[in-house]
């Protein structure tokens, strides 16, 4: 038996998890986990599993993920709360958080409260100024 099985005997991981009860029984957390340990870079996985959580909010939100060089989580939070139709953001806000928590990667989302996904003009000059 591995190390990693031993230490997490009791506590069974994610995987392992899915692979003998189904997705159903995994929280959020664990099914993210699953998701990010395998290394997707598939930009609709992870928008699919935020979108469920942030498709109900009234007012747009803004959230950060940050990630280690393994992409595991190292932090969540919501960057900034805003109106139904806009939120602000600054990058220097985005960099502060990713440096103190020592992030090799980063993901950024928000939602739409109105349901259209089409991006604001506003979006896409954000989206610029953080690349």
């Amino acid at each position: 038996m591995s190390l990693l099985k031993e230490l997490y005997a009791k506590d069974e991981l994610p995987y392992d998890k899915f692979m003998r009860l189904g997705p159903d029984c995994l929280s959020d957390a664990e099914l993210l986990a699953i998701m990010l340990r395998t290394g997707t870079r598939e930009p609709e996985t992870v928008a699919a599993y935020y979108m469920e959580r942030m498709r109900h909010r009234d007012t747009e939100q803004l959230l950060l993920v940050l990630l280690d060089a393994k992409r595991h989580i190292v932090n969540e939070s919501v960057l900034s709360t805003g109106t139904f139709n806009s939120t602000l953001i600054s990058p220097r806000d985005i960099c502060i958080r990713a440096m103190r928590n020592e992030a090799s990667y980063i993901v950024i989302l928000h939602n739409h409260p109105s349901g259209d996904p089409t991006p604001s003009r506003q979006d896409v000059l954000v989206t610029q100024k953080i690349k």
